[in-house]
């Protein structure tokens, strides 16, 4: 059985269902054979994407990121599947849980990056600490 510790996940913990390990690579062979593509550090590769994508800055006020996304296509699917770096377990998570507090879930991390996709394979999100970008395949920033 999979537990999760991570202080920062424990006040969702009813809205979080493991799935498996980071060193499973659960989440990097899920991507692959849904034909999403993969760095070799196990990162979305956003430039292979056969589709456009979105980034923007995560200093920008975490009030008006979860504002946004409240207004996402996104937020209209029920759960996600959450990868949360090398610590916290692979997790299925309610979206709204996810979209009220996603820098939670970032802060779980360790602040390395998470990686989101939603069970119908259409939306992909991820905050990667190596460039202090959200990236997207839909657009969050009505102004970008």
């Amino acid at each position: 059985m999979i537990t999760i510790t991570n202080y920062f996940l424990q006040p969702y913990i009813k809205d979080l269902t493991p799935l498996a390990t980071y060193r499973s690579n659960f989440f990097k062979y899920f991507l692959q054979a849904h034909h999403i593509p993969v760095r070799t550090d196990d990162l979305i590769d956003w430039e292979r994407l056969a589709q456009e994508y979105y980034t923007f800055d995560v200093e920008t006020d975490e009030d008006w990121v979860t504002a946004r996304l409240k207004e996402t296509e996104l937020s209209k699917n029920s759960e996600l599947i959450v990868e949360f770096g090398y610590g916290p377990p692979i997790c299925k998570v309610k979206t709204s849980t996810f979209i009220a507090h996603w820098y939670d879930f970032y802060k779980a991390s360790g602040y390395i990056g998470i990686s989101a996709v939603s069970l119908n394979l259409k939306y992909l999100i991820e905050l990667r600490h190596d460039t202090g970008l959200f990236y997207s395949n839909f657009k969050i920033d009505p102004e970008s």
